[in-house]
């Protein structure tokens, strides 16, 4: 009950810092990215909760891909934020739609068997079985949080980018490098090789690095 109420008590905060963001530029393509991201972490967080409360296999199962779907739209938003930030539009141009066609393509390969085939119940322990086409998925997240942090190191070396420039991308960085690597390790690897499911009650907590983070580099510096 304490997790829970603490998983609650940062989803509130999270809104919270992403309605804060997106009223102080709601013209802002990356205020309005990182509010949209906020809300998706959120969801993600409460989905996750309820897929290890569902009662069968089947319900189970679909809160499962529902997770799946939602943890590729945070990553599409972050490969959109990082590309976007720190300007006040997004770039579309050819590797947009690239990252934009293939993030339609993972959403429907979510909810099919190919990413989660079907869940057992052993002793009341959950066991995912793995499709055919999960490592799929997995390469496309590595890929897309990998091109995000990558875009986001370049912009802080570039010699042409200001100081109060750096200083949110050095923060972006941080919180994306702890953020990512926790949801990568701990939600995806450890559930999916170890079958550990009980870790992802601790998504909301993962999720507080790259949003307080990227909160204060854009109020503090922006």
């Amino acid at each position: 009950m304490i997790l829970l109420a603490v998983t609650f008590v940062i989803i509130f905060i999270n809104i919270i810092l992403g309605l804060i963001v997106f009223l102080g530029g709601i013209k802002n393509a990356s205020n309005i990215i990182f509010f949209l991201l906020t809300l998706v972490f959120s969801l993600l967080s409460v989905v996750n909760y309820i897929s290890l409360l569902a009662n069968d296999p089947m319900s189970m199962l679909f809160w499962v891909r529902l997770v799946m779907v939602l943890a590729a739209t945070h990553t599409f938003l972050f490969v959109i934020l990082a590309r976007s930030f720190p300007d006040d539009k997004i770039k579309y141009d050819n590797f947009f739609k690239i990252i934009l066609v293939s993030f339609i393509g993972i959403i429907f390969l979510s909810f099919s068997t190919f990413v989660f085939e079907k869940i057992n119940l052993i002793n009341d322990r959950i066991i995912t079985v793995p499709g055919k086409l999960i490592v799929l998925y997995g390469a496309w997240a590595m890929f897309c949080i990998s091109c995000a942090i990558y875009l986001l190191y370049k912009k802080y070396k570039n010699e042409l980018v200001d100081g109060s420039k750096k200083y949110q991308l050095r923060f972006i960085l941080i919180g994306s490098l702890i953020t990512y690597s926790l949801l990568i390790v701990m939600n995806f690897i450890v559930v999916n090789v170890f079958q550990y499911t009980a870790v992802v009650k601790l998504t909301a907590i993962f999720s507080l690095p790259f949003i307080v983070l990227t909160f204060y580099a854009i109020l503090k510096h922006g």
